[in-house]
């Protein structure tokens, strides 16, 4: 095991990607399996039917069934991923998130003025989506249009019968499983892992940021949001890149769900909403974003940190 493990620690950066996406897709093998066999234990389905109500949620009896697969899978995906990776890979260095990494710039300063941010750039991203939503396909690519519309309109529909929860409990669980294991699972393996790699192979530290922010925005498959979403991958990127803590991008990236949550369970039809924000507010958060970088400038510089992007090899 040991020979293994260090022959893998010598990867070179494309080994490392591959071993990377083998790491993932075997955790998501495992969990998966273990998840269907062990629908029947907690849950009044049988294993043959999982495929059918995956495929209807709304005629599932409870969106706890949902949520359990969702999540499993979600955490097999990326946390059970990642920790295949550091201990193999990086030989269980940085094995928990980058979290305890000896030169990290983390602390609560920074994890606030990072929130802020995102508050800020929440508006801009809401304006993108619904600049996305008005994407319309020429003539010739009426079959592609009808196939993303299906697509989005099944994982819309399944958000719904997800956020269709009213007890306390279910609400928590809700959370758990869409704001805080995707936060702590997709920074994980995009910013700690695949940029870092990307990086060296490119040798620009933005061509990195740029292709994760691509990978993670073509890995959530929403077409009608592209541009929100590749704009929120890269304001996470840069903060990973300019502050070198995962708890910042893991912070911020559970805010963005947090908020996306709220307004869902709230507001049912948001989906389908096509008017943009009040000016004010999109005013208001350019101030509020303009504000946040001009605090972290100022932080980082009382920190004593010179090099804002770090090279391709740091």
């Amino acid at each position: 095991m040991e020979s293994l493990r260090y022959n893998l620690s010598q990867l070179t950066s494309f080994g490392r990607l591959f071993f990377l996406i083998f790491s993932c897709l075997l955790a998501w093998l495992v969990s998966t399996i273990i998840l269907w066999l062990s629908v029947p234990l907690f849950f009044d389905i049988s294993i043959p039917h999982i495929p059918y109500y995956l495929a209807h949620p709304h005629e599932s009896d409870s969106a706890s069934f949902l949520l359990y697969l969702q999540g499993g899978s979600s955490a097999g995906l990326f946390i059970g991923g990642a920790l295949i990776y550091s201990y193999f890979a990086e030989r269980g260095q940085s094995v928990w998130f980058n979290f305890t990494a000896q030169h990290s710039r983390y602390n609560l300063i920074l994890v606030g003025i990072g929130v802020i941010a995102l508050l800020g750039l929440l508006p801009m991203v809401d304006a993108l989506e619904r600049l996305n939503k008005m994407l319309v396909f020429p003539e010739s690519m009426s079959e592609l249009s009808v196939y993303f519309e299906r697509m989005q309109s099944q994982m819309e529909s399944v958000i719904a019968r997800l956020t269709a929860v009213e007890t306390p409990g279910d609400i928590a669980f809700v959370v758990v499983v869409m704001a805080v294991i995707p936060a702590i699972g997709e920074e994980w393996i995009f910013r700690a892992k695949l940029q870092g790699i990307l990086q060296r192979l490119t040798g620009s530290a933005h061509g990195g940021i740029w292709l994760t922010s691509l990978a993670f925005t073509i890995m959530h498959q929403q077409i009608f949001a592209v541009l929100p979403m590749m704009l929120l991958a890269l304001f996470l990127g840069y903060l990973y890149a300019y502050t070198r803590s995962l708890w910042m991008t893991v912070t911020a990236h559970f805010v963005n769900n947090l908020t996306s949550l709220i307004v869902l369970m709230n507001f049912p039809d948001a989906f389908h909403q096509q008017d943009f924000l009040p000016l004010w507010m999109y005013v208001g958060s350019a101030f509020l974003l303009l504000g946040a970088i001009v605090l972290l400038i100022f932080q980082w510089k009382k920190l004593g940190i010179h090099q804002i992007i770090p090279s391709a090899q740091s």
